[in-house]
């Protein structure tokens, strides 16, 4: 219980720092608890690295900063393969083992695996499918997909970058260089946008992470218990 309890402790501390680190400067908590607690970690931050790192260190990490989270790279697709295989050869040696010992059957290791398969399949649909980029050829289509508001978007509004019709709903992406139909934003970690065309992969994607997960916790218990 010891370990469960560790385990349960590190997972509230990473999800909540994520939280405040990723939703911090949503306009729903910019001048909140969440958005000031975020502001007050990036400053504190900023001022160690300031005076403890030397120039040219500070200028080699805002440069990486800048290349990792500003340009379009598939550092994060590499490093989510090697987390993921890693996670998987450790649990999969650890519980095997423990599975053996104790005798408990083996469909815990067959639906893992095929909830790890699943997961692999909608990762690689995340990153290759098209999610919507609007082009000359189907700008006309997507402008008639969903009425303006005339609030936040209006039909005689056009992307200066593009040059091209802005559809409702759409945004432009300077990662990819092209603007996206229904566009929720640019995930790192499968290295695209998710608009209209993949967002049900992507909605996949994160449901058979969480599944995973959670199948891995349950597994855990019953081994450890």
């Amino acid at each position: 219980m010891y370990f469960l309890t560790l385990v349960l402790i590190y997972t509230i501390c990473f999800c909540s720092f994520f939280y405040v680190m990723l939703m911090g400067n949503t306009r729903f908590h910019r001048r909140g608890l969440v958005g000031r607690l975020r502001s007050n970690i990036l400053d504190t931050c900023s001022r160690i690295f300031d005076r403890l790192l030397p120039i040219c260190v500070h200028t080699t990490y805002l440069r990486s900063t800048h290349y990792f989270l500003a340009t379009r790279t598939s550092f994060f697709i590499y490093l989510n393969a090697a987390l993921l295989c890693l996670g998987i050869s450790e649990y999969l040696y650890d519980v095997r083992f423990y599975t053996w010992q104790l005798g408990m059957p083996s469909h815990y290791l067959v639906r893992q695996l095929g909830l790890i398969a699943v997961h692999v399949i909608l990762l690689l649909s995340c990153r290759f499918s098209d999610p919507g980029r609007v082009t000359r050829s189907n700008v006309s289509k997507y402008m008639a997909q969903f009425p303006y508001d005339r609030v936040y978007y209006f039909p005689w509004n056009s992307c200066r970058s593009c040059e091209l019709g802005k559809p409702a709903r759409s945004k432009h992406c300077n990662l990819c260089g092209g603007c996206v139909a229904r566009m929720d934003h640019h995930c790192v970690w499968v290295n695209n946008c998710i608009g209209s065309k993949n967002y049900s992969y992507f909605i996949g994607y994160l449901f058979s992470l969480i599944a995973m997960t959670t199948y891995v916790f349950h597994t855990t218990i019953h081994v450890f218990h």
